[in-house]
């Protein structure tokens, strides 16, 4: 799964490098040059790798963020608390973040869906009985 951002300059901010290193290091653990870790539950953590790339001219910055896990479920919840990490507190004063790609959001979606869906279509399947009862009555053939 993956989580793509762009991080606006603000206007007061200087346009300078992202210092990510020194960013990330605030917020998470381990980090290296293309990947930190992240506590997902109070006894597992989670080796998320990221990619990045700095455009000198405007100061905007593109994050990739990236994790496989063994299950789908603790993927999403990793990138989920990723997510939340990185995108609350004083950390991010200079930018703003833009949620580009949320695939978290679409697996949960999905899993949702077909509760939604059910719900969705017996609300139609009562509404529309209502309205056209009510239509038919009142229609003079």
């Amino acid at each position: 799964m993956q989580l793509k951002y762009i991080f606006l300059l603000k206007k007061d901010a200087q346009k300078n490098s992202f210092p990510s290193n020194v960013f990330f290091s605030e917020i998470f653990k381990n980090v290296t040059k293309n990947s930190f870790e992240i506590d997902v539950t109070k006894y597992k953590s989670a080796c998320i790798s990221y990619s990045e790339f700095f455009d000198k001219e405007n100061g905007n910055y593109y994050l990739t963020i990236s994790f496989s896990g063994d299950k789908k479920e603790y993927t999403a919840q990793a990138l989920s608390k990723t997510h939340s990490t990185l995108t609350k507190g004083s950390h991010r004063s200079n930018y703003f973040i833009v949620t580009v790609l949320d695939e978290v959001s679409e697996y949960y979606a999905n899993r949702a869906y077909p509760l939604f869906g059910y719900f969705e279509r017996k609300v139609r399947e009562l509404s529309l009985s209502c309205c056209y009862q009510d239509f038919w009555c009142r229609m003079d053939f």
